[in-house]
């Protein structure tokens, strides 16, 4: 899965390179490969990407956004990623309220 994982991130970077706006789906793979491989501050600075742009993904990858805050130890930042997820509306989960 290793391969995998370098592959998508190779592609989101080349993506970059070349000018490529990345779509939602995009953002959902390269996420899920961060923090699959445990690279959990790399994904918080492409979920930093996800909010900039307003790109829209699943509640899965905001998920995974207060997910990677609480594995870095980053309780309160857990919390504003929860309470962005229901001050902007966007939908949640039962994953979301665990995780929060």
């Amino acid at each position: 899965w290793a391969k995998d994982i370098k592959s998508v991130i190779g592609t989101f970077k080349q993506m970059q390179a070349d000018k490529v706006k990345p779509n939602g789906q995009t953002y959902a793979s390269v996420l899920t490969a961060l923090t699959t491989a445990g690279l959990w501050k790399s994904a918080l600075d492409a979920y930093s990407n996800v909010l900039e742009q307003r790109v829209s993904v699943p509640t899965s990858i905001h998920n995974m956004a207060i997910s990677s805050h609480l594995r870095l130890g980053e309780w309160l930042q857990a919390v504003k990623a929860y309470m962005r997820m229901r001050n902007e509306r966007i939908s949640q989960d039962i994953h979301s309220h665990c995780l929060a």
